[in-house]
């Protein structure tokens, strides 16, 4: 098990806890939710704040895209549900188009979409779920019969199945079609924070106060693995797209990479300063984002490079070297001298690196060929090597 802490990138802008992240299907847009009472979408190419959506007047819990990517929902501790245009920004409380879903009595702690998006589903403190209608904003069921709060919703990916994490240590599984309990699966020994679907629908992961995971059998409900390592509650906990990794975040300030298939811990991803309360994986699978009580946004890449004794070290998005460790770059001859402009490192006049908010403050620096050196007042040196592919 390795323990890991070079992020591709720190998004700041909220000012206060980053509770929710959720990546656009196309991977280009990252949504963060946060107690600020505000939404920001943020570009994924750049790492710049595309849009701050206001509406809530309480922390937003709870954010989701549909599977098109037209629209995104909102749960917050307002009692509503908000559904925003993430193109335009618009606010359904100011737009015909777009609603704002009122029925909980109290907290929206979860928002999911179907995978055909025709159904929203919200879980709350008031111990419901609802099923919305998309199209209308109507509300079609709720689920009741419930004697604790409802902290996590998920789809299975055939929509046929709904799994919901609640505040009595237990999970239920519901028929989507007439809303019935399907199941309830029993073993953690408290609340269940975050539950989660594997690709093919086989395995159900849960995450709970209990600082456990565990793995479960859809077909039959049976426990198939409890996951034990982290040393605070298991906030959130997501499978990577191909189904091989679940990744969970907690309260012990680290997220953990798990393999699906035995079990045991591949990483600990370590670098924020406060609780990892959600986590994400972009629709490739070859980044992960988690939000924080610290109010930042950290996004991981599997095949970044390392951090040398301490130093901080920024790496690429893009391709990636054999041993990658370095990030690779197609180049000619002429083109192998490093500049800087506008928060962006530039190899022979192209925009190849973005520089994070974080490393903007260099009082110094040095370029060589392909190699930038930047030097910070704190100490810091940052040495970023790009390994040219001469055509």
């Amino acid at each position: 098990m390795d323990s890991w802490s070079t992020t591709l990138q720190t998004l700041e802008g909220h000012s206060d806890w980053v509770r929710s992240v959720a990546f656009s299907p196309d991977g280009l847009t990252l949504a963060s939710g946060s107690d600020d009472h505000t939404i920001k979408l943020w570009d994924m190419a750049t790492g710049t704040i595309r849009q701050t959506l206001e509406g809530h007047s309480k922390w937003v819990r709870s954010v989701a895209f549909s599977p098109d990517g037209l629209t995104l929902a909102s749960g917050s501790d307002d009692h509503t549900i908000k559904l925003w245009d993430p193109a335009t920004g618009t606010d359904p409380a100011t737009c015909t188009k777009w609603q704002t879903l009122e029925g909980h009595s109290t907290w929206v702690s979860s928002v999911a979409f179907s995978p055909d998006g025709l159904t929203l589903v919200s879980g709350s403190e008031d111990n419901t779920i609802k099923l919305w209608d998309t199209a209308t904003g109507t509300q079609r069921q709720t689920l009741e019969g419930l004697s604790s709060l409802v902290s996590s919703v998920a789809f299975s990916p055939d929509g046929v199945t709904l799994a919901s994490g609640l505040g009595d240590h237990t999970i239920k599984l519901w028929d989507t079609v007439t809303g019935t309990q399907r199941q309830t699966l029993e073993g953690h020994s408290h609340v269940v924070n975050s539950v989660a679907f594997s690709p093919d629908g086989l395995i159900l992961a849960s995450g709970s106060s209990d600082n456990t995971i565990k793995l479960w059998d859809t077909a039959t409900g049976t426990q198939r693995q409890t996951l034990e390592g982290h040393s605070g509650w298991v906030c959130s906990v997501a499978f990577s797209p191909d189904g091989l990794t679940l990744a969970s975040g907690s309260d012990d300030r680290t997220i953990k990479l798990w393999d699906t298939a035995t079990g045991t811990q591949r990483r600990t991803l370590e670098g924020h300063s406060n609780w990892a309360s959600s986590i994400a994986f972009s629709p490739d699978g070859l980044t992960l984002t988690s939000g924080s009580e610290d109010n930042t946004i950290k996004l991981w890449d599997t095949a970044t490079g390392t951090q040398l004794e301490g130093h901080s070290h920024v790496v690429n998005s893009g391709a990636f070297s054999p041993d990658g460790l370095t990030p690779t770059l197609e180049k000619g001859l002429d083109d192998c001298q490093i500049s800087l402009s506008n928060n962006w490192v530039s190899l022979g006049g192209e925009n190849v690196l973005w520089l994070p908010a974080e490393y903007r403050s260099f009082v110094c620096q040095a370029v060589k060929d392909a190699t930038l050196a930047l030097g910070y007042a704190d100490g810091r040196v940052l040495v970023t090597r790009f390994l040219t592919h001469i055509i």
